[in-house]
């Protein structure tokens, strides 16, 4: 995929990421809706919409949350300062 240089480092404001993520799931949801996948196409789509109501849920929350905080260097195999477990999982 071929597109825009971006900065390797960007800023997001907790709203921006879940517009962000609201898009991610529509954009699966689209690509899964021609294979009959309706169950899944649904929860995609709720999920979006969770995600960009105007009043945020526990479980977007907790989600927002776990993203905004959690220990990249754990993923990149990097040692970290939380010991050898993902400290947001």
């Amino acid at each position: 995929m071929t597109g825009p240089t971006v900065p390797q480092k960007t800023t997001l404001t907790r709203n921006d990421l879940a517009a962000l993520l609201a898009h991610h799931a529509d954009v699966l949801a689209a690509r899964l809706r021609p294979t009959g996948a309706d169950g899944a196409v649904a929860m995609l789509k709720a999920h979006s919409n969770a995600l960009v109501a105007e009043r945020e849920s526990p479980a977007v929350t907790e989600l927002l949350d776990t993203i905004l905080s959690f220990d990249p260097a754990f993923f990149l195999g990097q040692p970290t300062t939380e010991g050898d477990s993902c400290p947001s999982c």
